[in-house]
């Protein structure tokens, strides 16, 4: 059944929103207001009318420089980022009538993106790494009322902590994991992306972590809709990403500092660069759709055997010469 259009917006776009993820099309209609609020604001026709009645024909005559304008009126109020999702989301919108036969030509693709800022990536020392599996694995300075509950999800967190450092999974696709998923006798994950299913190596830590849980989980009654799901809550319903969120800072701020699943991915990441050498095996890995934040993350490296931001990687790799060139400004 077709969800209905958001009394904000065009009626025309129901057949596109009902092509996208419920989180997809929430923060889609958000941007998407924006755009048609503008457009109304910058249209004589279209200022006497509804949102809901602005006319499909409206898209053709659109121009990108109103989509420049438009961006640009954001700039006060959104980062350069946040503009950058706001012309994603018109793009994806042009995108699906061109590609519907609807419309004939694309002014937004002629817009370029803002320029980002680069994010800098963290990695942990593998003293860090050790320290944070150690502390979920026996519950080293937590609260009585935290030790309390990881009496109950010890060997869950283990393996969420193993799994998300040691396979560079993103916090969604761990939630997501079945019990099917996993096979100790190959040593592999698989793994559902945007992109496809793809087969995940684990490692040594990865591979004790899972072999200590499931039995844990196989005792556990999952309520209707999670009996496959490989990780639970204490509701034994499947774990949501929030609460693997969580669970990161808990046990980060146990180790020296709140950490960020995003922070064990890309431990992952540059792990895997400085002992492979290769920025393409790396975005293979972590699901990229090309070497670049692969290469970012050999900047961030070098940087670090600079003596800039980091928390360290061994000099050896700089003698090995295993590090690609990159360009250290990259955004």
């Amino acid at each position: 059944m077709a969800n209905a259009v958001p009394p904000e917006l065009p009626a025309f776009l129901s057949d596109y929103l009902d092509t996208l993820t419920a989180s997809t099309r929430s923060g889609y209609c958000i941007d998407l207001r924006l755009f048609f609020a503008f457009l109304k604001d910058h249209r004589e026709a279209l200022a006497g009318i509804e949102p809901s009645a602005i006319p499909f024909s409206v898209l053709p005559s659109v121009s990108a420089g109103e989509i420049s304008s438009f961006l640009d009126s954001l700039s006060a109020t959104k980062t350069a980022r946040g503009r950058a999702r706001k012309l994603s989301s018109i793009r994806s919108m042009y995108r699906y009538y061109v590609r519907s036969g609807l419309l004939r030509t694309d002014p937004s693709r002629e817009v370029p993106l803002p320029k980002i800022p680069e994010r800098e990536v963290t990695h942990l020392k593998d003293t860090r790494v050790q320290e944070l599996l150690q502390k979920a694995d026996e519950g080293d300075g937590l609260t009585r009322s935290q030790q309390y509950f990881h009496d109950k999800t010890g060997s869950r967190d283990l393996a969420i902590l193993s799994l998300l450092v040691g396979a560079g999974i993103r916090t969604r696709e761990c939630a997501a994991l079945n019990l099917a998923d996993v096979d100790l006798e190959h040593k592999t994950l698989r793994v559902e992306r945007k992109t496809g299913t793809v087969l995940l190596s684990l490692d040594r830590r990865s591979i004790e972590a899972l072999t200590a849980y499931l039995p844990d989980r196989n005792r556990l009654p999952a309520l209707p809709g999670s009996e496959n799901a490989l990780f639970l809550s204490l509701q034994n319903r499947r774990i949501c990403v929030r609460a693997i969120e969580k669970l990161v800072r808990k046990y980060g701020e146990l180790t020296g500092g709140s950490l960020t699943p995003r922070d064990l991915r890309a431990t992952f990441g540059v792990n895997l660069l400085t002992s492979s050498g290769d920025p393409k095996k790396v975005a293979a890995a972590l699901g990229h759709g090309d070497d670049h934040t692969a290469r970012r993350n050999a900047a961030v490296i070098k940087r670090t055997l600079s003596g800039e931001k980091g928390e360290g990687v061994p000099r050896a790799f700089v003698r090995k010469k295993i590090l690609p060139e990159t360009d250290d400004t990259a955004p």
